[in-house]
């Protein structure tokens, strides 16, 4: 019984052996079409047998479908957008012993802003643009600051004392 086995375990043995080599060449490269030799005549065809269907599911594989995204359209047509420009800052510093630093006549841009700048020890003080303003109370170490946007010639000076005072130009 024993060599019956043997026997029965080469021959399954042999069997997975010529298998595994047949379904490896399956898997194999296709050989490419110059080196395939063409029969001299074409082989004849034949119907093949009828099976029935089976209760097994085929597996199926999935279809991709490979989708291109259109660019947008480029505006050819669409102006620049100008560049803002940076606001300007003057800074006038009231000093102690009633002097303005720099002297409180200065020539600006439109756009720029003026701050009026309280370095007095202890004093306040408010400012009056002519035909514009009069700014609230300036507290020693406090400012106060406008943005002149018009073309023109503006008169300032300190409401306390007028000890401070100067000529804004704005071209």
């Amino acid at each position: 019984m024993r060599k019956h086995s043997i026997a029965l375990m080469i021959f399954l043995m042999t069997f997975l052996l010529i298998l595994s080599v047949g379904i490896a060449g399956c898997s194999s490269q296709a050989p490419s079409a110059s080196s395939v030799i063409q029969p001299a005549t074409p082989p004849t065809t034949t119907a093949a047998p009828t099976v029935a269907p089976t209760a097994m599911a085929t597996p199926v594989a999935p279809t991709v479908v490979a989708t291109t995204a259109t660019p947008a359209p480029v505006n050819t047509t669409a102006k620049p957008t100008a560049t803002p420009t940076p606001q300007v800052v003057v800074t006038i510093k009231l000093t102690n012993y009633n002097t303005v630093d720099p002297s409180g006549t200065v020539v600006i841009q439109k756009g720029t802003k003026v701050v009026w700048e309280n370095q007095m020890v202890s004093r306040e003080d408010r400012i009056q643009v002519e035909g514009l303003f009069t700014s609230p109370t300036i507290y020693s170490g406090g400012s106060f600051s406008y943005t002149f946007g018009s073309a023109g010639s503006y008169t300032w000076m300190s409401t306390l004392n007028g000890a401070f005072k100067g000529i804004i130009t704005v071209q």
